[in-house]
């Protein structure tokens, strides 16, 4: 994504002019705006949601699906759900306006957030999030050697 920027000989991310050790970080914003701009045109929807301080839910409408149509990874901090389903070519519609196309759905996580529980119901594919709280930072005091 900054490959067309004019940074020098050097190809440093332009954050990196006062965050050092931000790399991984820096590239999962690129894969997010990345992920953004795909090719899913909006299908199937999807709201997140804030439902408590440190808890989150994603939910997706995915009328049609069964549980052996969805599958739902996590790796490298990237959620990631497909739903594929076979044409059944015995139906012969008149009209066909529920979609039923494949599908690939994703989201960037942080490290600190885990995935407790996914379930389907009436065509809505949810997922809870929680974020794990960490200890609060402490301050170190670095001596100089002499």
């Amino acid at each position: 994504m900054y490959n067309n920027l004019n940074l020098g000989h050097a190809a440093f991310h332009p954050y990196q002019t006062f965050g050092l050790g931000f790399d991984r970080m820096f590239n999962q914003l690129d894969r997010l705006l990345q992920t953004s701009n795909s090719n899913n045109k909006g299908y199937p929807p999807f709201n997140v949601e804030k439902l408590q301080e440190k808890a989150y839910r994603i939910t997706l409408a995915v009328a049609g699906f069964l549980e052996r149509d969805i599958e739902i990874t996590l790796q490298e901090n990237m959620l990631v759900i497909v739903g594929s389903k076979k044409e059944d070519s015995s139906k012969k519609y008149l009209h066909h306006g529920i979609a039923d196309r494949s599908f690939k759905r994703e989201f960037i996580i942080d490290d600190r957030i885990e995935i407790n529980a996914a379930t389907l119901k009436d065509g809505i594919l949810v997922i809870d999030l929680t974020e794990i709280v960490t200890k609060e930072p402490k301050v170190t005091k670095i001596m100089l050697n002499r």
